[in-house]
């Protein structure tokens, strides 16, 4: 008999064969009673019917190259921990185990189930809530869905809650598992959709630019009057406002310039200041600036980069915020306006 005449049952009571008493009764033991019997009748065809060595090496090396392709591509499935846990450890140390897996998760990522919901959902679970509770969990969502949430809140709520995000300082891990504890019975009551990866907790910088791509978004969805929101943030918080206008626009966010800008911003910049600043850019912002430069330009500015050799990193910093600032004098007079909604983009 070949290996083509063994059919898949034959293969895997070969398998089970090979693997020995010990490390079979494993195997078993997580399989359906109905499929152990099924792989009984096929071992027991086997004794009747010897399978030569050459066979049985075949069907390991299928089996081989079969475990190789899943473990190339694997992924954990609806209940792949739960039929893992029945087989190693049984249903009542699953129950426990899975709990206290669950419980870990809430401490770590007290805001996960959070991210599963819509806005409108979210806004449900949301309101009633103290102000400093709602900014509390709309700066440990994805941005996107913050945004959404907000964009439905009267414009002295958004000015309200954009303050309070921007301010927020490292909380607690009691006082965030509290909240999470006490809204998560409404947010899991509600249907989720696929979760948004969740943002992350980090320090006040990457908050306050978070904020400030919020504040971005939702004044890029009013045509009649954007600048709005920043203004009354001015108003009403100067500091944190002045630290959200800050972030609003770094260098790395000069690849969303058309070209036009663009070419509006190196007119206005020495080439030496460019050299610098290019020497701690990525490669898209490098490509975007250096593809608006003509060529004696574009030549001059790399030979530039090369002679100055190692920079401190402050030096390049510099440069890169004399770039920004340029920028940013070009909105405040009006020649560039920034609008961003969905797609973030600068128009003149």
């Amino acid at each position: 008999m070949s290996k083509t005449q063994l059919n898949g049952r034959k293969k895997a009571a070969v398998l089970v064969l090979a693997l020995g008493p010990e490390v079979a009764a494993k195997a078993l033991s997580c399989m359906q009673p109905d499929a152990v019997t099924d792989l009984a009748r096929a071992v027991a065809e086997l004794e009747r019917a010897p399978i030569a060595p050459e066979i049985v090496d075949a069907v390991l090396v299928e089996f081989r190259e079969s475990l190789q392709r899943t473990c190339d591509g694997v992924a954990a499935g609806p209940g792949s921990l739960q039929r893992l846990l029945d087989c190693s450890v049984g249903p009542d140390q699953r129950v426990e185990l899975l709990d206290t897996l669950e419980r870990e998760r809430r401490y770590q990522r007290p805001f996960a189930d959070f991210a599963t919901l819509d806005a409108t959902s979210l806004g449900e679970v949301l309101d009633g809530e103290l102000t400093q509770v709602q900014a509390l969990v709309l700066a440990n969502v994805p941005s996107e869905l913050a945004t959404e949430v907000l964009a439905m809140r009267p414009q002295a709520e958004q000015v309200d809650l954009l303050s309070r995000m921007a301010r927020l300082e490292d909380v607690p891990p009691e006082l965030s598992l509290e909240v999470g504890a006490v809204l998560g019975a409404a947010v899991r009551a509600r249907a989720p959709r696929p979760q948004r990866p969740q943002a992350a907790e980090g320090a006040s910088t990457s908050r306050t630019r978070a904020v400030a791509s919020i504040l971005l978004s939702l004044e890029g969805q009013s045509e009649d009057d954007p600048g709005t929101l920043l203004e009354l943030l001015k108003e009403r918080d100067p500091e944190t406002a002045a630290a959200v206008e800050e972030q609003s626009f770094v260098f790395g966010d000069l690849t969303l310039l058309d070209s036009k800008a663009l070419q509006q911003v190196l007119s206005q910049v020495e080439g030496r200041v460019l050299a610098m600043a290019l020497k701690g850019a990525d490669e898209e912002v490098t490509q975007a600036l250096l593809s608006n430069l003509s060529k004696r330009a574009r030549e001059g500015v790399l030979e530039e980069k090369e002679l100055l050799g190692p920079q401190p990193l402050s030096a390049v910093q510099e440069a890169q915020q004399s770039m920004v600032g340029v920028i940013r004098d070009l909105v405040q007079s009006g020649q560039v306006k920034i609008r961003r909604g969905k797609e973030a983009q600068l128009v003149n």
